[in-house]
């Protein structure tokens, strides 16, 4: 990880940066990023967060996690997160681009940029990081997934509203694309009705606001219902790296049929990967790593 040179030689290095390293040219800073996963474990141990395949993330270099989203329930990135630090053999960590205007949301703005390792969501910011070697996590469903009724938990949204720009950065960057499954966390907040009202006051992406039993704890707060989850059991599947190109096959990969059946063909394999993921909820840590319960989720997809 190659970070600006620090002005400040009282500040004290880094077990994972070089001496006179500390911060990124977005100020991330891995000594926050860590107290952040101190607190961020207690909810990934909250949900009894189950995962798979955690060995198909690459101990080094770039790559682009792209997978479901639960919404305002940012937990599940939470957990991606603490998974990859406090249980990869090569302790990663994960950096994600934010929706435009999260960074000015109060307090929740600030501990996505100051302590999560987000960054404002542009191609560049993104690029940058895939540059620097680091992982990069995209949730190409945006903000469709906040509307998402209960009943579509677990089910990624229709193509027409999956978003793409990852396959054109995998392209242009040359780094896999690791598919990832996520259930539990959208029924750890469920949505009982959406409030278009609600919505537009809140500005809302499709002026829909998920109302959950939270809200009526939290006065509607968008960034505070997602704090007290429900003890819901969750898991996380991790797929195979794949490499864009061999999915376009011999198309043009700068062609937008060619960037359409890509993202087709990874939106179904994360849907496989949810379902898989709905399978581990049903069995302890132990079992899923031991491989007793089903077989691992590359061999359930690839075969």
């Amino acid at each position: 990880m190659s970070n600006a040179q620090t002005t400040n030689s009282t500040v004290s290095p880094l077990p994972d940066s070089k001496p006179d390293e500390r911060w990124d040219a977005f100020g991330f800073d891995l000594d926050r990023y860590d107290r952040w996963m101190s607190i961020a474990s207690l909810y990934y141990r909250w949900l009894q967060v189950r995962t798979a395949g955690l060995s198909n993330v690459p101990s080094d270099g770039a790559a682009i996690l792209v997978g479901n989203h639960a919404g305002l329930r940012v937990y599940d990135f939470f957990s991606l997160q603490v998974a990859l630090r406090r249980f990869h053999p090569a302790r990663r960590w994960v950096r994600a681009p934010l929706h435009i205007g999260t960074e000015k949301a109060l307090f929740f703005g600030h501990l996505m940029i100051q302590y999560a390792g987000g960054v404002v969501g542009h191609r560049r910011n993104a690029r940058y990081l895939l540059d620097k070697g680091e992982l990069v996590m995209t949730y190409p469903e945006g903000g469709n997934s906040t509307g998402k009724r209960f009943r579509d938990r677990d089910v990624l949204c229709d193509l027409q509203h999956f978003g793409s720009g990852w396959a054109r950065l995998a392209l242009e960057a040359d780094v896999p694309v690791i598919p990832v499954g996520s259930s539990g966390f959208e029924s750890a907040v469920p949505t009982l009705f959406r409030s278009t009202t609600l919505g537009r006051y809140w500005g809302m992406d499709n002026d829909l606001y998920p109302v959950s039993p939270q809200s009526f704890l939290t006065a509607t707060m968008p960034t505070l219902a997602w704090t007290l989850p429900f003890p819901t059991r969750c898991a996380l599947s991790f797929g195979e790296p794949l490499d864009i190109k061999s999915l376009v096959g011999d198309a043009d990969p700068k062609t937008e049929e060619a960037i359409g059946s890509a993202t087709a063909k990874v939106h179904s394999i994360i849907q496989a990967h949810i379902e898989n993921a709905r399978v581990l909820r049903k069995y302890d840590q132990e079992t899923i790593t031991s491989n007793e319960c089903h077989p691992a989720p590359s061999e359930r997809l690839t075969g």
